[in-house]
């Protein structure tokens, strides 16, 4: 849920502040572009879940999915800059989040359906974790 408002807000705001200043981006790719970042953080959100589910460690949890969030991010940051980065785009969240340029182009449908199938795993992999866990003691 809090990621969900704080797209929306994300989306309002921007918008908002794009009549200000007569921003051409147009409505549609703003959201989209929010949404994109909606399921970015669901997606690590769940990993985190997963993570500290199956192994029973909150804390390695957390820790994985920040490490996996904060390399995706520079990966996807320094490939321009540094070419045999270029080849580990595809293994991050950041690729398919943002690769299309949402914001111009719109999302890339299959880069959604990739982030929503590795979020659904995810998600899957997080309640058997949680199911085999004995949460009543």
């Amino acid at each position: 849920v809090g990621i969900s408002i704080l797209a929306g807000v994300s989306f309002l705001g921007l918008w908002a502040a794009g009549r200000v200043v007569e921003l051409t981006i147009p409505a549609t790719n703003l959201a989209q572009a929010s949404f994109s970042l909606a399921l970015l953080g669901f997606f690590s959100g769940v990993m985190a879940l997963a993570i500290g589910a199956a192994s029973g460690k909150r804390g390695l949890g957390v820790g994985v999915a920040t490490g996996f969030a904060v390399a995706g991010y520079l990966i996807n940051a320094l490939a321009p800059l540094v070419s045999p980065l270029k080849a580990l785009q595809p293994i991050t969240s950041f690729y398919y989040y943002g690769s299309s340029i949402p914001l111009r182009n719109g999302i890339d449908v299959s880069h959604v359906g990739v982030l929503l199938l590795a979020t659904t795993l995810l998600v899957i992999v997080g309640a058997l974790g949680l199911e085999r866990r004995d949460l009543r003691a």
